[in-house]
């Protein structure tokens, strides 16, 4: 694949939860201004065909990854193997040089300038810095061979890399997600395979010096997870990722204090709202399947829908530690 000069953005989201924010922040990303093209990578079984139709005005792709089926199931239960779709989908993608977003990580600006930053031109590569510091007793420094660093954890909801220059750390980081019931036993998740992968081939790349700000959620103690807002080289809040309090196309919403841009992420989330029931494959029912009284009841709920009163069954994955706490559901204006 020839991808020399080629820009653009990718985006991992498929399914209930995922893509919900990631049309947001496609939506987001549109609105500053951003131009570059965009491509929404999604497991095949996590992908619905009216994905297209919705995703359409916004000059965006959508590209399916086959899941491995076989070693999903052979991995311990609780492995998050889905996160080995991000250095996939930098390795297969069209671009060359890259801007990633976790599916929750919404930008305030066009975030293009940084393929223009001196840094991003020098190295090739640009992260930002979680709040934690790994220790040197940990075993991964020794299992791959990589000098004890005292440096910040990588926080992969943003990265900007040359994926032609960069390629085999991108290959050796899909290794390690691949080998998930190895690897992650001892580091956490994707973040850790990006930074050994980049140390152990030597490879430079340029971090900002301001360090992750943390907007809490409404009722938490300041400085408790929420939103991970991070900067650019000149200090400007750049990204909000919203890892602890991901938009839900069905749930209650909390308003966060501090977070930019709430209104227009709402008005976005509404009109998604008057697209999608959360489905995945969803094909419309015919009266004849229906008793006339099951009819009756079900036209009252898709006046609800239309409406914006969100009455369905819950149907995401059980919420963990790292994607939010769990909400309430109830009715939804």
């Amino acid at each position: 694949m020839n991808r020399e000069g080629n820009q653009g953005i990718i985006i991992c989201g498929g399914g209930y939860r995922y893509f919900t924010n990631a049309l947001i922040c496609v939506r987001m990303l549109r609105e500053t201004g951003c131009v570059v093209p965009i491509e929404i990578w999604i497991w095949e079984h996590e992908h619905d065909p009216n994905q297209e139709t919705w995703i359409a005005p916004f000059d965006v792709s959508i590209q399916i990854a086959v899941a491995p089926k076989t070693q999903r199931q052979a991995l311990p239960a609780g492995t998050r193997w889905q996160w080995m779709l991000k250095p996939l989908a930098m390795l297969h993608s069209r671009f060359r040089h890259m801007i990633f977003l976790d599916a929750d990580n919404f930008p305030m600006v066009d975030p293009a300038f940084f393929f223009q930053d001196a840094k991003y031109l020098e190295t090739g590569a640009l992260f930002w810095p979680n709040v934690g510091r790994m220790e040197e007793s940990r075993p991964i420094w020794n299992m791959v061979g990589v000098p004890y660093r005292d440096e910040p954890e990588f926080e992969s909801g943003q990265m900007v890399i040359d994926t032609v220059r960069h390629r085999e750390p991108l290959e050796l980081a899909l290794k390690m997600n691949r080998e998930a019931d190895i690897y992650y036993k001892v580091i956490w998740g994707d973040k850790d395979t990006f930074r050994f992968a980049f140390h152990k081939y030597g490879r430079s790349f340029a971090m900002t010096p301001y360090p992750l700000q943390m907007l809490s959620l409404p009722g938490m103690p300041a400085g408790s997870p929420g939103v991970m807002c991070q900067h650019d080289f000149e200090g400007n809040r750049i990204f909000q990722h919203r890892n602890m309090a991901k938009w839900d196309l069905l749930a209650e919403n909390p308003r966060i204090p501090g977070y930019h841009y709430e209104e227009e992420s709402r008005v976005f989330l509404k009109e998604l709202r008057a697209l999608w029931n959360g489905r995945l494959n969803w094909t419309e029912p015919k009266k004849a399947d229906f008793p006339a009284d099951r009819w009756k009841e079900r036209s009252t709920l898709v006046m609800d829908l239309i409406t914006g009163q969100w009455l369905l069954d819950d149907r995401r994955p059980a919420p963990s530690g790292c994607c939010g706490p769990v909400v309430k559901w109830s009715a939804q204006s």
